[in-house]
């Protein structure tokens, strides 16, 4: 992992797995804080890894290897939850921070020959063995309205979910697969 330099005004993006660590403002609002504001919380001292999110801003991240106490005035949020406490901004540059930490999680040793990974740019790694490179993955989505009449949209609800949230159809199209209209055919033929 790259070792970095620690800058007071810096956002700092904790997890522990999947939710993410903030500052409650209010009830119903929250802020990723800085690290001058981490004096409160018993972190590691080492771990963090220096990302840059997509609108240039350079924050750092750390995932923890297990849950902390939080005193009061923080409280620990899932990432999707995390949407109706923070400004869309700090969303979005939770979801890059989780992504990059994922995929430095996950790219410890390589995978053709088990060796462990050296981390040569911010996003890149190398095998020193084989020499195989390692990139974050890069999945390509799309979203359509499904629209009926000019007053109906298609929208489902996971039950399981612990907000209750509704979203559009979801749709798996497989890597190279050109066949967009079909495979939202399907979904909307099944689902409406």
């Amino acid at each position: 992992m790259e070792q970095i330099v620690i800058d007071n005004s810096k956002l700092c993006f904790i997890f522990y797995q999947d939710s993410l660590i903030v500052r409650s403002l209010a009830p119903d609002s929250a802020t990723v804080p800085t690290y001058k504001e981490l004096s409160a919380l018993s972190l590691p001292p080492s771990g963090w890894l220096a990302v840059t999110t997509q609108d240039g801003l350079a924050v750092q991240a750390m995932s923890l290897p297990q849950p902390i106490n939080l005193p009061e005035g923080w409280q620990s949020v899932g990432l999707r939850a995390s949407y109706e406490l923070l400004s869309f901004e700090q969303y979005l540059q939770a979801g890059k921070a989780y992504q990059i930490l994922y995929w430095d999680n996950h790219s410890r040793f390589c995978p053709v020959c088990g060796t462990p990974t050296q981390q040569l740019e911010p996003i890149m790694k190398r095998c020193p063995t084989c020499g195989y490179e390692l990139y974050p993955r890069i999945n390509t989505a799309i979203i359509v309205l499904v629209k009926r009449g000019e007053d109906e949209v298609l929208l489902l609800r996971c039950s399981a979910a612990p907000v209750r949230m509704s979203s559009p159809t979801p749709a798996a199209v497989r890597t190279r697969c050109c066949w967009f209209m079909r495979a939202i055919s399907g979904e909307v033929s099944r689902d409406w």
